[in-house]
């Protein structure tokens, strides 16, 4: 990029006043710092796209008992959790204080967390989803890829694909903190079907067999996040175009279909307004986001462009217009294909599992599927790639690429 001198140290201060003054002022900031991510779990349930028994529904009848203001009135914050730095402080440590799982301290499991260990495993204790939480921490493993896993068993188990003998005596059954904890376990030792979920879903459903694929959520091996596609389609475009598989972070089109920022958008459409959106979020979470190292959450807190222009440019002495950063997005965007590409990944797996295309079948998002194909070919024609899915040769030319 451009660089410039970088400024002197009064002249930082002064920014950093500015764009504190802009993050106490914004309402999402101010309801992060209450609740967190788990200020979503209420709404996403009650719009009917909450993951349950392995995304089988989107509606959790018990989400009254692992939402925001369950945790807030039974745990009171026992100090803040944040990056160091932030003044957002989005996140609390906590402590459960009764029942089997008495005397863990750990950070307060946020709406992922929430969604993977608990509705999706049918588990309705906090406590336990905070105890699952912590184990997942201790031991080191990816919480949604873990819960993902668990669910992905205890569906197996009940329609009689994985029996005891499999699982060493585990009554895999949706609802079970015992089989959620015990798989916990196992996984992290590899042992037993531990060994197998391990892989993840993808790998284990090859390994097991008897048509298991069929209930193994994932996209290119990734098991996919808290948000089922039929209730937000710019989401599944999302997890199914997203480089390194179902990513929610790789593009955060919840923001528009489900929370209005910065416009709210008909989370039911797949029109090419919804297709841009997708690629727009796609575009700008690669740069600068990622590049750049802001919180994936900076455009919900007021961020906006002029501001991120101004903050990389003194923070670093780099001039870059936002429409600058977000085609070196694209950039990125467009190398990860081709190494994707290359790989052996083709249109065929820029797709869903098929469970999303059967029709929910319960609350605010019944009746509705999530089938990309309506949405692929208008992605690809705006990225400029062929019917493959293949960047053409003039977009990779207007890229620097060839």
């Amino acid at each position: 990029g451009r660089v410039s001198t970088y400024v002197d140290e009064n002249t930082w201060r002064q920014t950093l006043k500015w764009i504190g003054k802009i993050v106490d002022e914004n309402e999402v900031v101010k309801a992060f710092n209450q609740s967190g991510t788990t200020g979503s779990v209420a709404v996403v349930n009650e719009m009917g796209l909450m993951p349950t028994r392995n995304f089988q529904t989107g509606v959790f009848e018990k989400a009254d008992m692992i939402n925001a203001d369950y945790i807030n009135e039974h745990y009171p914050s026992k100090g803040f959790v944040h990056c160091w730095g932030c003044r957002v402080l989005c996140s609390k440590w906590i402590e459960v204080k009764q029942g089997a799982y008495r005397g863990i301290r750990t950070d307060r499991p946020e709406h992922q967390n929430i969604f993977a260990l608990g509705a999706n495993c049918g588990v309705s204790s906090f406590e336990a989803i905070a105890y699952a939480n912590f184990l997942c921490d201790k031991y080191g493993m990816d919480t949604i890829s873990t819960g993902v896993a668990v669910s992905f068993a205890m569906e197996c188990f009940e329609r009689g694909i994985l029996s005891k003998l499999d699982t060493d005596g585990l009554e895999l059954r949706f609802g079970s903190k015992e089989a959620l904890m015990g798989l916990i376990g196992k996984i992290a030792c590899r042992e037993g079907i531990g060994d197998i979920l391990a892989e993840g879903v993808m790998r284990a459903a090859e390994r097991i067999g008897k048509g298991a694929e069929k209930y193994a959520m994932h996209v290119k091996g990734l098991e996919i996040p808290g948000y089922d596609p039929r209730g937000a389609k710019g989401i599944g475009l999302n997890y199914a175009t997203a480089s390194r598989g179902a990513d929610h972070n790789d593009g955060w089109t919840i923001a528009v279909e489900l929370f209005g920022i910065p416009v709210k958008v008909d989370r039911f459409s797949e029109d090419e307004n919804k297709v841009k959106w997708v690629v727009d979020f796609q575009n700008s979470t690669a740069a600068p986001i990622d590049s750049a190292i802001f919180c994936n959450f900076c455009l919900d807190f007021g961020f906006s462009p002029e501001v991120i222009e101004r903050l990389l440019h003194e923070a670093v002495g780099m001039r870059y217009t936002y429409a600058e950063m977000v085609k070196v997005g694209e950039r990125i965007i467009n190398l990860e294909r081709l190494f994707n590409l290359r790989e052996g990944y083709t249109r065929k797996d820029d797709t869903l599992p098929s469970r999303f295309l059967e029709p929910m079948p319960e609350g605010p998002s019944k009746g509705h599927t999530c089938n990309v194909d309506n949405m692929l070919d208008i992605y690809y024609k705006i990225r400029g790639w062929d019917e493959e899915g293949v960047p053409t040769k003039e977009k990779l030319e207007s890229l620097g690429l060839t």
